[in-house]
């Protein structure tokens, strides 16, 4: 195969990568809506839209050849058939089949070109049995009685979704970030373009000021063509401003994303957390539509992950806790986005669960040497919220796999802070906890000229 074949096989694998990635997001958005369990009608239409989901997933992957992720499409598609012919329900142990499936082919569509494992080899074989159990016996009831194998339970949990940024504009664009990101930095280069016409406009007008100032007849024809010169440049300066100006716009404007490329995975990330913990919690989400710059989007992934454990690790309780509490047995997380008149996004971050008890936090800190006793006497309950923030803090008496070691929200405050940001917390013992996060809707750049005074640097702002 020459260089020529091998590029060419590289370009449509990664087409087939970002189609698979959004056929795996779809259906995985779907598999979320299903466990709902909403009404007969709207049940049907997921259903139907997850099958066509998958038939098309097996169809981009023959396309290319990649036979591996073909071979776990066809039972998973069939087992959709089955269930759009209402020869199956779909009860519990099916979804999350469904989900490790979805995982599994995250996983490999993340890993096209490496050579497969023998662990995932395995796996995927053993995949494909479970879903080929409810491809069969046709026609006949399932048996409430028939469960999976526990060989399910060691499969899930081990796969990561990767996860894609779409730019839509009436029609989905596909564009590389790293293209995006280029073009950005070499429009806000053609700032130096402007700022050097400037300099040039300035020259010329000082030289037809002395020309002008000294009157001898000789120089009339030269003075004549500088003036020109000089209006000529005055007027590309201008033409110049604008179109940089209007170019790093729409730049910034292009990488302007919606708030739903970021909160997409939250529903899958929520529901895996719920099912570990055995707790039953539904995720609301408002405002997806509010665009943020994406180096914003990207920076708060992070953020929002911790805020989410927290919320499930300590916020809400289990279902039989919160029933004894005479709440439902459902607990509630929200994440609404809202926008204000000074261009920043507000993100509050809610859940119903226990909530935190203020004196309780005050102990934790003395204890841990965070603040004295007589500090803590003189803290009002924003500052003393706030202590949650600080590094090696925990309300955790044991270390988990999502939580207990006092870094979670320390990350959050540093990652917020960073972005020119801030965060909050209000907390009410047994009624929630919520988290206020404000920041720039967009990245500003300023440019300027580093000045050295003494022994001090200064840096004096540019006014283009």
């Amino acid at each position: 195969m020459d260089s020529r074949d091998s590029e060419f096989n590289n370009r449509l694998l990664q087409t087939f990568r970002v189609e698979a990635e959004e056929h795996i997001r779809t259906i995985t958005s779907g598999l979320i809506e299903l466990e709902k369990s909403p009404a007969e009608k709207k049940c049907a239409e997921i259903i139907e839209a997850l099958f066509r989901e998958v038939h098309s997933l097996k169809g981009a992957a023959r396309s290319v050849n990649m036979r591996e992720i073909e071979s776990v499409c066809q039972p998973l598609e069939t087992v959709f058939f089955r269930l759009k012919g209402g020869e199956l329900q779909c009860e519990q142990n099916l979804c999350d089949l469904f989900h490790t499936v979805m995982d599994f082919l995250s996983q490999m569509v993340v890993s096209l070109q490496e050579k497969r494992t023998q662990a995932e080899r395995t796996t995927k074989k053993e995949l494909i049995r479970q879903l080929e159990f409810f491809t069969k016996t046709v026609g006949i009831e399932p048996n409430p009685n028939v469960s999976l194998p526990e060989s399910l339970e060691d499969i899930q949990g081990e796969f990561s979704h990767q996860k894609l940024i779409e730019i839509n504009s009436g029609q989905t664009v596909r564009i590389a970030v790293s293209k995006l990101d280029s073009l950005l930095f070499q429009a806000e280069e053609m700032i130096q373009s402007k700022v050097a016409s400037q300099q040039l406009v300035i020259e010329l007008r000082e030289i037809k000021n002395i020309i002008a100032s000294r009157c001898e007849s000789h120089l009339d024809d030269l003075q004549t063509r500088i003036v020109s010169a000089s209006h000529s440049a005055e007027q590309d300066y201008r033409t110049l401003r604008r179109i940089v100006d209007d170019h790093l716009e729409a730049m910034k404007k292009v990488l302007m994303l919606p708030v739903a490329s970021l909160t997409e995975w939250l529903p899958k990330i929520v529901r895996d957390l719920s099912r570990q913990q055995g707790k039953e919690i539904e995720l609301i989400i408002s405002g997806a539509d509010i665009e943020i710059d994406k180096r914003i989007l990207e920076d708060l992934k992070d953020p929002l992950i911790h805020l989410m454990r927290n919320c499930t690790d300590h916020g809400i309780e289990k279902p039989e806790e919160r029933l004894k509490q005479n709440k439902s047995s459902t607990g509630k997380i929200t994440i609404g986005f809202v926008t204000n008149e000074s261009r920043q996004v507000e993100i509050s971050l809610s859940d119903d669960g226990c909530g935190m008890d203020i004196n309780h936090i005050r102990e934790i800190a003395i204890k841990k040497g965070i603040i004295s006793l007589e500090v803590a006497e003189k803290l009002d309950s924003r500052a003393t919220f706030a202590l949650i923030f600080q590094s090696g803090f925990t309300t955790s008496p044991i270390i988990t796999d999502l939580s207990g070691r006092g870094l979670g929200l320390a990350i959050v405050r540093e990652k917020v802070e960073k972005l020119g940001g801030a965060v909050t917390v209000e907390s009410i013992p047994h009624i929630g906890t919520t988290f206020r996060l404000l920041l720039p809707m967009s990245l500003a750049t300023f440019r300027g000229v580093i000045v050295r005074a003494g022994e001090g640097l200064f840096i004096s702002l540019l006014l283009m």
